[in-house]
């Protein structure tokens, strides 16, 4: 897949949407309601999407703001939604593809209904909605599992990781190795195995920049 095509999945992968391609919904339980605003942003083309009930006159206002290099005016889009609208968060982040995983150590097993008592008091939001998250991955050292990763969003063509690693059990590459084992099991499913951060987060980004993940693009909503 080129960047657009990415781009595409990783959007199908965030949202439920309408027939007319609004937003709906955030893709997983609870299905809370989406951004009211997101700009996915690649090289060559930006795509743009509106919450179904986001109001008409902002919704024509950003429409009039943003054209194929949004970055310029980002700030614009941003000060036309606060001056009609309450901006409760604003995401911008890098969006990667991880590269295909040849081979494996040990140490992550997955977790499946047969073992998920491992994690049960750990995670208990991967224990209690496992076949949404799945396939799940787990370190777990001493008995104690110290670090995961699952699905945050998912459809039939890709996956989103999402990985959480204990603060004491941090810096030792318990993170890199459940988001390689997660990701060879999402790629032996035949699906793009995508990963997200945000600008803030320096430790998201140099885990990306370990495992050499192709960016991509650039995420951008507001809510």
């Amino acid at each position: 897949m080129d960047a657009q095509q990415l781009m595409t999945a990783r959007i199908d992968v965030l949202f439920k949407q309408t027939e007319t391609g609004d937003v709906e919904t955030w893709n997983r339980a609870p299905f809370e309601a989406g951004p009211a605003f997101y700009l996915g942003v690649t090289r060559k083309k930006t795509y743009v999407k509106y919450h179904e009930s986001l109001p008409r006159p902002l919704r024509a206002r950003l429409e009039s703001i943003i054209d194929e290099t949004p970055n310029e005016h980002l700030l614009k889009a941003i000060q036309a939604f606060s001056a009609e609208s309450t901006l409760n968060e604003l995401h911008i982040g890098p969006v990667y593809e991880i590269p295909t995983i040849d081979s494996l150590i040990e140490g992550p097993i997955e977790i499946t209904a047969q073992n998920k008592n491992l994690i049960q008091e750990a995670f208990p939001v991967m224990y209690e909605q496992l076949e949404a998250h799945a396939p799940v991955f787990c370190v777990i050292e001493a008995g104690i599992p110290v670090s995961i990763c699952g699905s945050a969003y998912q459809t039939n063509d890709a996956a989103e990781a999402d990985v959480f690693t204990n603060e004491r059990y941090r810096g030792r590459g318990y993170a890199i190795d459940v988001i390689r084992a997660w990701a060879k099991k999402v790629q032996q499913q035949n699906r793009k195995a995508l990963y997200a951060a945000s600008w803030d987060n320096f430790n998201a980004r140099t885990i990306a920049e370990k495992l050499m993940m192709k960016r991509f693009g650039i995420d951008i909503w507001m809510k």
